[in-house]
């Protein structure tokens, strides 16, 4: 969609909108907003306390997901008055733009960070790399990548490209290189998917097929919690694509996407995503959940024993 700024400012700059709609999709954005950074908080510092216990790779790819997910979930939170008072954005367009900028490029770096960790766990499972210590090519891989969105992070806050057009976030095709730059955003996050899901199909392989994996019955029942947790996140992520690029799929083209409540809810889901990670990795996952209960109780976790450290690190 092409966005132009041609907002003029009327009125009081908290005058309340004249859409109802939008009015109470504001409220909804805050109140599902508001709880993303404590839960995320409290899952960052149990995963680098637990990485600081016992250094492993998937939990260094894990909080970058979450800091990622922390950044866009704080994003909407800034932004959600701009829904309830228009004249917000028509003030500080500027500043909104950079929000929503550094935004999406936390979302296209959240979605090849869970394609990496993907990947690194089909290594890990089928002991190629160490659980210990980052292999090279996953290194390489991480360094290319977090390259990209660094040049996609000065692109977003220089030229601006991310504009609100409640109740929606939408690239402003007016901008320079902005057609170049969601080009480059479809032809990552489709490929993305694609090693995502081919990642855990290998993965379910290794464990329900393959003869040469030697595991306990509660190492096997954690490996298929952790199958069920990124699989289900990979499964909204695909979603979240498809729905939001409906030209390129004929079956999607029901969805009115001019439609404001069906672009209210569209951009309701990306919210949601900020939790589904997080949510899907405590419920999934015993050994983080305990750590995080310990951790709110005594402001400290359990040094794991050390016989149980494999399993334990091997499955987060």
């Amino acid at each position: 969609m092409s966005v132009t700024s041609n907002l003029t400012i009327s009125g009081s700059l908290f005058e309340l909108t004249t859409d109802m709609e939008l009015f109470y999709y504001g409220i909804l954005v805050f109140v599902f907003s508001i709880f993303n950074a404590p839960i995320l908080a409290l899952i960052i510092t149990t995963l680098e306390m637990k990485n600081a216990q016992s250094p492993n790779m998937a939990f260094r790819l894990m909080n970058i997901i979450n800091v990622c997910l922390l950044g866009q979930g704080l994003g909407h939170l800034l932004t959600f008055p701009c829904l309830i008072f228009p004249n917000l954005l028509k003030t500080f367009e500027t500043v909104v733009r950079i929000i929503g900028g550094i935004m999406n490029t936390l979302w296209i770096c959240d979605l090849s960070m869970v394609t990496l960790l993907g990947v690194s766990r089909v290594l890990i499972f089928s002991n190629t790399i160490s659980i210990r210590k980052s292999d090279r090519i996953i290194r390489f891989l991480l360094i290319l990548l977090l390259s990209w969105i660094f040049i996609l992070l000065i692109y977003s806050i220089l030229f601006r490209n991310m504009m609100m057009y409640p109740p929606q976030w939408a690239y402003d095709f007016d901008v320079p290189f902005c057609d170049l730059f969601d080009t480059l955003e479809i032809s990552l996050s489709f490929p993305c998917i694609l090693i995502s899901f081919l990642s855990y199909l290998t993965i379910a392989y290794l464990i329900f097929v393959s003869k040469n994996l030697k595991s306990s019955v509660a190492s096997r029942r954690n490996e298929i919690a952790i199958l069920f947790q990124s699989a289900l996140v990979t499964a909204y992520i695909s979603v979240m694509i498809f729905v939001w690029h409906p030209a390129l799929f004929t079956m999607f083209q029901f969805i009115d996407m001019n439609d404001q409540t069906n672009q209210a809810i569209l951009n309701f889901m990306w919210i949601v995503h900020c939790y589904v990670n997080p949510c899907m990795l405590l419920v999934f996952n015993k050994s983080i959940r305990g750590d995080c209960v310990r951790l709110l109780r005594t402001g400290k976790i359990d040094q794991p024993p050390r016989a149980a450290a494999t399993s334990i690190v091997t499955l987060s």
